[in-house]
Parts: C-alpha cells; structure tokens; sequence
C-alpha cells in the first residue's frame, strides 16, 4: 500500500526521453532528449523553462538531409494534484533553433566540391508548443512525467505544425 506523499517544493526538474516533428524537414519523427525546471507559485499556476535537442536525417535520390533542433521554451502551466498525480495544460513559447547540413548523393564521385557537393544552414524560427501533462509521485521526491501536444513554428513565412511528446523523470524535493 502507498503512503501519502508529503507536500512536495516548488521546484521541479525532469529529463527524459523527447520526440516530435522536425522544424525543418518536412516529414518524420525525430528523436531526443528534453529537460526542463518548473516552479509551482503554491496557486494553480506553474512557469518554467524547457530545452529539447533532437535529430533526424533524410535521404531522397538527390541529396541527404541532417537536421538538428534545439528547442528552447519558457512555460507556463494550469495544474491540478489528484492524489500523487498531477494533470497540467503547459504553454510553452521560445525558438527553434536548426542546423541542416545536405549532401548531394554521389556528388563526391562526380568530382563535386564546396557549395556545389554540400550546404549547411542555421536559422532560429519563432515557435510555441501546448502540451498535457500527466505528473505521477513515485516515491519521495521521484515522479513519473508524461506529455504531449501539438507544436508551431513559423518557417520561410508560413505556419508549420506538428506534434511533440516526452517521458520524463523529475525530482522534486
């Protein structure tokens, strides 16, 4: 049988495992790793900050895309406690940061160098996420954390979505 939990701090960090839909390719899931810290103002409302780094590559006949996001957000978060569980809505607004390097397929072969066998490009988009949150307390100050939602960025002029999710584990002392 479960004890109850003693009233936990404010503060909670987590890291985990983290997928989403890449920035700037146009297709797939790429996998990661996220953490984040959150401080709970002892009211129904929490802000933090969260980071998530991920990479996926590509490959059609002409090139082979890598793509790397670094994801960076301030949050903030509606919260409920339900025994030893939480449930959130969390808002998250920040940039995302690409790096893609492409390669065109056999360019080396052909004799291709510089821009013409491979490019790399750098841009910061503007983006925002809303996630649910299901926080679970294990034991002591150990949780459980999972989430998931849809996500925006603004690449090239238009509006990108797609769908971000992490488990996590968190301390909060």
């Amino acid at each position: 049988m479960l004890t109850p939990r003693s009233e936990p701090g404010p503060y909670r960090v987590d890291a985990g495992f983290y997928t989403g839909m890449p920035a700037g390719l146009p297709a797939g899931l790429e996998p990661g790793v996220g953490a984040g810290v959150t401080r709970e103002c002892g009211c129904l409302f929490a802000y933090g900050a969260r980071l998530a780094v991920a990479g996926t590559t590509e490959s059609s006949q002409a090139f082979t895309t890598s793509d790397v996001d670094l994801r960076l957000r301030a949050t903030g978060s509606l919260h409920h406690s339900i025994g030893r569980g939480e449930l959130s809505l969390r808002l998250g607004a920040g940039v995302n940061v690409v790096y893609e390097d492409r390669v065109r397929n056999g360019g080396d072969r052909a004799g291709l160098t510089g821009d013409a066998l491979e490019t790399r490009a750098l841009a910061a988009l503007p983006a925002a996420d809303l996630e649910g949150v299901l926080a679970l307390h294990l034991i002591g100050p150990w949780l459980v954390i999972a989430s998931g939602g849809p996500t925006a960025d603004i690449l090239n002029g238009a509006l990108h979505g797609g769908f971000v999710a992490e488990l996590a584990i968190g301390w909060q002392p």
